[in-house]
């Protein structure tokens, strides 16, 4: 199916802005890291592995057994390993966090990321707009391209992120 050029703008235009706040997201993720690097070594250097040992090995795991299905899914099309994939991407992403949470919190205050976190949550609800506008504009131009389980899907994912990066923030700056 072929999407009618004169409504290209809007998708271009949602799907443009989206790839530009998770790039400015990605920038200002990174910079946090970079800025709590020295003290999480120092950390794991005084004790702090036995603390995140266990958690950086779920997360290690659920990694590589989504890469392996990742693989498979790209040789096979298998829709098994795509549901394994699936599976252990998300929960992959989430024990990662967690395993950094975890790190986080053992860690001295650093002034600059009560200011870097409300960027990454600005950038996550400005993807989370463009990526519904880009869903919809799709959906109505093109309906074969996304199904409306796929957009469920998509959209639960991108508003928990969103709401969990919210309740970060606001707990950042009241900090």
């Amino acid at each position: 199916m072929s999407y009618p050029p004169a409504t290209r703008a809007v998708p271009t235009a949602a799907f443009d802005t989206a790839q530009a706040a998770a790039a400015i997201g990605s920038a200002v993720v990174l910079t946090g890291g970079a800025l709590a690097l020295p003290a999480f070594i120092r950390d794991l250097r005084n004790g702090g592995w036995t603390v995140v040992r266990r958690l950086i090995l779920v997360a290690s795991t659920a990694t590589v057994v989504a890469a392996a299905a990742l693989v498979a899914v790209a040789l096979d099309h298998d829709i098994i390993a795509a549901s394994v994939f699936m599976a252990s991407a998300v929960f992959s992403l989430f024990a990662w966090t967690h395993a950094a949470a975890r790190a986080a919190r053992r860690l001295e205050s650093v002034r600059a990321h009560s200011y870097l976190v409300p960027t990454v949550t600005a950038s996550m609800v400005v993807m989370t707009i463009a990526a519904a506008v880009w869903f919809a504009s799709l959906s109505t131009h093109a309906p074969s391209f996304v199904s409306a389980a796929q957009l469920a899907l998509i959209a639960t994912f991108m508003l928990v992120g969103t709401t969990l990066a919210a309740t970060s923030s606001a707990r950042s700056l009241r900090a």
